[in-house]
């Protein structure tokens, strides 16, 4: 779901590239794969496939879950809320802190 949303937002703001990352690698070993996909996912993974053509470039990439706190605190935080949210230029203070994290898995010292 959260990728159909996504795709819409860029699409309304005219970006033309997108990167798609998960910590499940299964999930990203099937969106990267041109064969057939008959797994209980298979329906959702093939419209993403076709989500991904409706841009110049989009992206699949595997991303450790440790790499990934921010995704899991704007995820909780949006359950919390009544209606979809969206941040173009200052995100939320908790953001930052994220971030900040987030980086420090990625990058060497």
């Amino acid at each position: 779901m959260v990728v159909f949303q996504g795709r819409q937002f860029a699409c309304d703001f005219g970006l033309q590239s997108m990167i798609v990352e998960s910590d499940s690698k299964p999930v990203i070993s099937i969106l990267l794969s041109n064969e057939f996909d008959l797994s209980e996912i298979g329906a959702l993974t093939r419209d993403i496939k076709v989500l991904a053509t409706y841009f110049v470039g989009c992206r699949f990439c595997f991303s450790r879950r440790s790499c990934n706190a921010l995704a899991h605190a704007l995820a909780s935080k949006g359950l919390q809320l009544d209606s979809d949210h969206f941040w173009v230029e200052e995100a939320p203070s908790f953001v930052d802190r994220h971030v900040a994290r987030d980086r420090s898995f990625q990058e060497p010292p």
